[in-house]
């Protein structure tokens, strides 16, 4: 299991009802069978990332399951090895639709009720191509550059609002035991939704 399934164990050992998207049925099905005791918190819905119609109708049927989203968190990414000279205009685009636009459309379905609550947390996930470029994940790399820019610009924009906008940046393979374990990794998100405001972060470098 990888990092969505830990995020998902971690808020629901805190009776959070948990929502998980993803395009895949048989990926849900394989992520809510890692949390079978508290199963009765969390619901799978099925949605593309890179289609906000999919996204709009994943988050109504979110919202008349649970109610209006308290936390989201935006982990969704087109992992795609090319060469930065390799890159066209149409691949940049088709990664961007995902590790961009599909974080748009998602905070765009819960951000006028955090507003008008005025409280939420969004947490989006980033990672050390952001600030340190590799040839052969150039798209990557410029995709979670212009999420950070974009998060850091949102967080300022609606901070007086009460709404709170993160980005954990994980630099490093994630994978179980170690620093960089997905349930470890998964603390440091239910640490910002929780810290107090003089502790809380608009961005997390995570590594050792």
């Amino acid at each position: 299991m990888g990092l969505g399934a830990s995020l998902m164990r971690r808020f629901a050992r805190e009776d959070y009802r948990v929502a998980i998207l993803a395009r895949r049925p048989e990926i849900l099905e394989s992520v809510l069978d890692s949390e079978p005791t508290r199963r009765g918190n969390c619901r799978s819905f099925v949605a593309d990332a890179a289609r906000p119609k999919s996204l709009v109708d994943a988050f109504r049927a979110v919202t008349d399951w649970a109610g209006e989203t308290d936390v989201l968190i935006y982990n969704a990414a087109v992992l795609k090895e090319r060469l930065a000279s390799k890159l066209t205009a149409g691949h940049m685009a088709a990664d961007m639709a995902v590790n961009l636009g599909g974080a748009l459309s998602a905070i765009g379905q819960v951000l006028p009720a955090m507003r008008r609550r005025g409280q939420g947390t969004i947490l989006l996930t980033g990672g050390s191509l952001a600030f340190d470029p590799m040839p052969a994940w150039a798209a990557l790399g410029a995709s979670k550059a212009a999420l950070r820019n974009f998060a850091l610009a949102l967080g300022k924009e609606v901070r007086p609002d009460g709404v709170r906008v993160a980005m954990v940046q994980i630099c490093g393979r994630i994978e179980p035991g170690g620093f960089f374990d997905p349930d470890r990794i998964a603390d440091t998100y239910w640490f910002l939704h929780n810290a107090k405001a003089e502790a809380f972060q608009e961005e997390i470098i995570y590594k050792p």
